[in-house]
């Protein structure tokens, strides 16, 4: 893993959208040596996701089909989702699947010119801790803030390269450090529902399974690294709810009236 520009593959990822045996908001991970699987539902759907490790890191690009997915769950059938399902039960009432490689790491350079990059594209994270979408997110926040500053500023419809390299610039100093936190954070949750070392597999069975400790790390890590997001600055809103933890950069205030 490589949080200095390589994106080698990790884990191969197997999901599956059914239609859900469990009640709404079920949230289930069941971790073991090399693999783990994550069960999610809603209303009406629900989704496996099942990760198995390579056998070495790997560069190249993987083209999966539908037998390849039917083999590797045919290949992890008795896995447990949760305490009663196992692979082969949600399988059997998949409606849409799909496999993919992983990969992880972080680019050194995000723009080039007058192209930035976002997300996927500059960034990939193993899923496990669900960070992905949430850097994405970060990602575009920022951009957005830094371009409509230089949009207001301008005296002129066109922005020039060298300006917008200067905005890109900016963007990539803000997000590229925090990028690189949240994927070895990424890393190492992957690691331990994996059980890659003895070290690992002690934190997620006697450290991590406890309820004390899930709360303790809610409390002094996730909530401290949530308030720190950006929001859009240029976008006020009014009436919104406050929390027990409040934010480093609040929504800017619409008043009544």
């Amino acid at each position: 893993m490589g949080p200095q520009g390589s994106l080698p593959g990790h884990l191969s990822l197997h999901v599956v959208q059914l239609s859900s045996p469990e009640a709404p908001g079920a949230n289930y991970e069941a971790t073991s040596k090399d693999k783990s699987a994550m069960f999610l539902t809603s209303r009406d759907r629900g989704w496996i996701l099942t990760y198995d490790k390579f056998p070495e890191p790997t560069t190249e690009r993987h083209t999966y089909t539908e037998k390849d997915v039917e083999a590797f769950a045919a290949n992890i059938a008795e896995f447990p989702v949760n305490e009663a399902l196992k692979v082969k039960d949600v399988f059997a009432k998949r409606q849409t699947w799909g496999m993919s490689d992983l990969g992880e790491g972080v680019l050194k350079q995000w723009y080039w010119k007058r192209i930035v990059l976002a997300g996927d594209s500059c960034h990939k994270y193993t899923p496990n801790a669900g960070l992905g979408l949430n850097n994405g997110i970060q990602d575009i926040v920022v951009l957005s803030n830094e371009l409509h500053k230089a949009v207001r500023a301008q005296s002129t419809e066109n922005i020039s390269t060298e300006a917008l390299e200067q905005i890109f610039k900016a963007y990539q100093e803000a997000r590229r450090e925090p990028a690189i936190q949240d994927c070895n954070q990424s890393a190492m949750v992957t690691r331990v529902q994996t059980w890659a070392s003895w070290f690992h597999y002690l934190l997620s069975r006697f450290i991590f399974a406890r309820n004390f400790v899930g709360w303790l790390m809610r409390r002094y890590v996730v909530s401290p690294a949530i308030r720190q997001a950006s929001v859009f600055d240029f976008i006020p809103a009014k009436d919104l709810p406050a929390g027990t933890v409040s934010w480093v950069h609040p929504v800017p205030n619409l008043k009544s009236g």
